[in-house]
Order: C-alpha cells, then structure tokens, then sequence
C-alpha cells in the first residue's frame, strides 16, 4: 500500500468514527438501545416512553366584551344585528337599545290654499263713485274658519278705478294708493277685480266674477290671490316641522317656477301659533339644540318628509353622528 493510500484509509475511519460520536450525543434521552439481530439485517426501533406527550390543549369559551359589545371567537364569524336607525352594527348578544327620540315631528304637508275667499260683493257695474272717500264697492271675504273680514271701498280714498278689454271680457280694477292693512291678518289688499264676461250657455246673459289680490306679509310679502272659492297653489309645497319638547314650529316652503331648475327654499319659524311666521333664511336647515335638521325631501304624494339629524360629538376625534329617518304626517 502506498504512502497516500494509507492516509486516506486513515481519514475514512477518522470520519467513520466522528460520525458514531455524533449519532450517539444526538440520541434521545430515554429511547430505547438500538440492537443489531443476529444476522445483522434487523434493528429493534426505539420508541419515545413519554418524555415529550402532553396533555391535549383546552380552549376556554370565548367572554362577551360588554365594554364594545362584540364577542370574537376563533375561525367564527360575530353574530351582529343591524340598526337601521343608527345605521350601524352591533354584537347579536347586546339587547337592542331604546331607540333615541328625533326630536321633531312632521305635522303638516300640503299645497297652500288660499287663507281667504270671497263670499259677497256689493257694487254697480262699472262701480261709481261715492263722493270724495271712494267709490261704492262693499266685499266680505270669509276664511276657512267661516269669520269674515269686511272691506269697504267707499272708505279708501285715493283708490284708482281702470278699465280694460280681454277677449271678450270687461274687467274692472280698484287699486288703493297704497295697500291696505287688514287688522289681525297679516295681509294687505293690493286690488281687487270686477270682470264682466257673456254666458257660454248662449242665452245672451252675463256672468260678474270676482278676485282679489293682498299682500301676504307672512309669506315674504309674496302676492295672495283670492278668488270666490279656496284655491291651492299647486306651485308651492309646505311642510310644517314641530319640537316634540315645545310649541316651536318651523316652515319649510319650496316654490316652483318653469325658468329654474330648482326649487326656491324658504325657512321660516315661530315659537307658538299664537304669532306670525318669520322668516330665517333660504337653506333646508334648522337647529334645535346641539343637532341641526336638514331637510331632504318632502313628498306630498306619499305625505312623507326625509329629514337628517346631525348631533354634535364629544369624542375624539370629533365626528357628527348623522341619522337619517322619514317622517310620517302625524295627525
């Protein structure tokens, strides 16, 4: 045998040797000794004899946090019920709160009708003068209430009496120098109209109409017309809103004409219906309290207001909570 022959034998029992070392360090404590069979080929496996088994493990049952309401449980989705008030979730296992108070209340939505009509009128054709005070026209107008309000024209000095011709029509108008207060009302008469026309019906007769046209101070001094019976003003769409916790009222009025897009708004309150409406702006909000109320949509059909609530918050950061619900009428 060479010389590099017998070092590598040398080497190859060196590793054999280190290889036993470490098969033997790396043997579990408590496994049983490996035994060669008697011819060789067999081995007795070792097996672990309890040195590394433990008790199977115990999940405790997951606790309701009553501080958030939420119970989380592992690989189990929470159980939730949904308010529809609060727009929000919360944990099945919490008892439904009370639902909060809105606050206010819907008690009126409709078209305005006129707060007056015409029930009499007493005069000639064309109406003549009576002396210097005016001229010789008596009109009784009566509310929904059946009181009447009385105007006598032979009073007002200074009235103006014209004349003019429209298809087929003479109509007649009394004009005061200046509008005339009614006592009480909240109105003034503008004018008023005398028109004469013929009978369709073909028997030569003649019909006498009457209108009149006041001031209506507590609707931002907007024309008021009365005719000889209640009229609605399909145009305008009111919605009257009241505190729950008082007699304040507010007054929600959109006007329609043909040249916008958009309605015009007009808010308008009072706090008892003892006084006149005033007006407070042009935006779909008010406020009672620490929440303002905006106004969405009013739909007289259904006679249903959708009104939201936003409250003020203390927490941090500081977020609005915002409610929204739909306000039946109530009657």
């Amino acid at each position: 045998m060479k010389h590099y022959d017998k070092i590598l034998c040398a080497a190859g029992v060196l590793v054999c040797l280190a290889s036993a070392g470490v098969c033997v360090g790396l043997k579990p404590e408590g496994a049983k000794p490996v035994r060669a069979s008697e011819n060789g080929k067999e081995f007795a496996s070792w097996t672990d004899e309890g040195k590394f088994a433990s008790a199977p493990a115990k999940w405790a049952d997951p606790k309701l946090d009553t501080e958030t309401g939420w119970n989380y449980d592992l690989f189990t989705v929470p159980e939730t019920t949904w308010l529809s008030g609060e727009k929000r979730y919360i944990a099945k296992e919490l008892p439904v709160p009370p639902e909060e108070p809105f606050g206010v209340s819907l008690v009126s939505l409709e078209n305005p009708v006129s707060s007056l009509r015409i029930t009499t009128c007493s005069t000639d054709v064309p109406p003549r003068k009576a002396g210097k005070s005016g001229y010789s026209v008596y009109v009784a107008f009566v509310d929904a209430r059946g009181e009447k309000v009385p105007f006598d024209f032979s009073r007002s000095a200074g009235t103006k009496l014209s004349k003019e011709e429209i298809d087929g029509r003479t109509i007649f108008t009394l004009t005061p120098k200046k509008p005339v207060e009614v006592a009480g009302r909240g109105i003034a008469l503008k004018d008023f109209k005398i028109v004469r026309g013929q009978s369709e019906t073909g028997d030569g007769s003649n019909y006498t109409r009457y209108m009149a046209t006041f001031v209506d101070h507590e609707n931002a001094d907007r024309d008021l017309r009365v005719l000889e019976e209640f009229v609605r003003d399909s145009s305008r769409v009111v919605a009257v809103f009241r505190d729950d916790n008082s007699p304040r009222r507010w007054r929600y009025t959109e006007t329609f004409s043909a040249d916008a897009e958009k309605p015009e708004i007009e808010l308008a309150t009072r706090e008892s219906d003892s006084e006149p409406w005033t007006v407070v702006g042009k935006e779909p909000a008010f406020r009672l309290g620490d929440a303002t109320y905006f106004v969405k949509v009013v739909d007289i059909s259904a006679q249903q207001a959708t009104i939201s609530k936003q409250s003020e918050s203390n927490g941090k950061p500081k977020r609005p909570k915002v409610r929204q619900v739909v306000l039946d009428l109530v009657k």
